[in-house]
């Protein structure tokens, strides 16, 4: 279970990361991205260089991804709303300060900020910086071989 694992009262209590309601729904997608990511592996690893048709390849698995965990965040509800005030009222600590990452869960924070937000720009901004690379190395491979 993703989680916190708290001692209370002499026992440990779990606070789930998720909303563990509509898992059944948002597991698919999470195994679909994660297919994706090796079977995108396996192509590159068969292939052996940077070709133009793994280069497309790349571009069009890592654009489902992306589409993916943007309806993955952004379409279900997808985060345990009472994570934070579970953990608030066992550990009788309050977040409140911009430096609490926990301020930001799941809702915006003081700055507009919302956990969902970070982690789904982190994603984003890793498949932008992968299909770069592979652009990159690709034309790179492609010149070299030219040669």
């Amino acid at each position: 279970l993703l989680g916190v694992w708290l001692g209370h009262n002499d026992e440990m209590v779990s606070i789930p990361l998720f909303n563990l309601s509509i898992w059944e729904q948002v597991l698919p997608l999470f195994l679909t991205i994660t297919i994706l990511g090796i079977i995108e592996d396996i192509i590159r690893l068969a292939i052996r260089f940077y070709t133009v048709s793994f280069m497309f390849i790349n571009i069009i698995i890592s654009s489902i991804s992306v589409i993916l965990s943007i309806y993955l965040f952004k379409g279900f509800d997808l985060w345990n709303k009472n994570f934070v005030v579970s953990i608030s009222n066992i550990t009788g600590k309050i977040f409140t300060s911009e430096f609490d990452l926990l301020t930001y869960w799941p809702e915006a924070g003081p700055s507009g900020i919302s956990i969902e937000g970070i982690i789904l720009t982190i994603i984003i901004l890793a498949y932008i910086i992968e299909i770069g690379t592979t652009i990159y190395r690709t034309l790179k491979y492609v010149a070299t071989k030219s040669e």
